[in-house]
């Protein structure tokens, strides 16, 4: 997510409300990912309070990422045998 004409205090009150990281700025441009579990149109919205929208990629998992997560995930709930 890349945004232009950032105002400030607005920015920090929608990193309060979401996980942000890789944050830099360069060149008069916010940058960061963030993990939404909510509506795109919501988080869209806020962000136009926020800045100018130069770029929002929405990152899919690939199906290694997901098949990995599953087995994990599988794993932990695999019950410990006791002998």
């Amino acid at each position: 997510m890349t945004l232009s004409d950032v105002n400030t205090e607005n920015f920090e009150l929608f990193k309060n409300q979401f996980e942000i990281y890789n944050y830099s700025t360069e060149n008069q441009l916010v940058s960061f990912d963030l993990k939404n579990n909510s509506d795109q149109n919501l988080l869209l919205n806020q962000l136009m309070c926020v800045g100018k929208i130069r770029s929002f990629d929405e990152k899919i998992p690939s199906m290694n990422e997901v098949f990995i997560n599953a087995v994990s995930g599988a794993q932990n709930q695999i019950p410990a045998l006791d002998f």
